[in-house]
């Protein structure tokens, strides 16, 4: 198991889009054989901006997002990772929320020529 934790200042051109960034983030990963690999991570992340927009107000975000993975080692040079994440985002401006699920799968080429 391993934990991340996060703080951010961003300075923007603009004092609307200065935020600070807080975030947190537990991961683990287990074997399941020589050859496959299950991960999970969650991620929670809180969002401040400094300047309240002059037609939308003071923003305020708060994001959680959910990933299962699994690996699986093909041969010396090739592995494949596939997940599935699920996110959701809150705002105290409706117009940033939004939630939503991803599958991917990726092949990884790790050697080199």
């Amino acid at each position: 198991m391993s934990y991340k934790t996060n703080f951010e200042h961003f300075y923007a051109n603009s004092d609307v889009q200065t935020y600070i960034k807080r975030s947190f983030d537990v991961s683990t990963r287990q074997g399941i054989n020589s050859s496959t690999f299950a991960s999970t991570s969650i991620n929670y992340s809180e969002k401040d901006y400094e300047a309240s927009d002059p037609l939308l107000g003071l923003r305020t975000d708060k994001g959680l997002s959910l990933r299962f993975g699994l690996t699986k080692v093909l041969n010396l040079c090739w592995n494949a990772d596939m997940g599935v994440t699920f996110q959701i985002k809150k705002s105290s401006i409706g117009l940033y929320e939004r939630s939503n699920e991803g599958l991917a799968v990726k092949f990884n080429y790790l050697c080199t020529e």
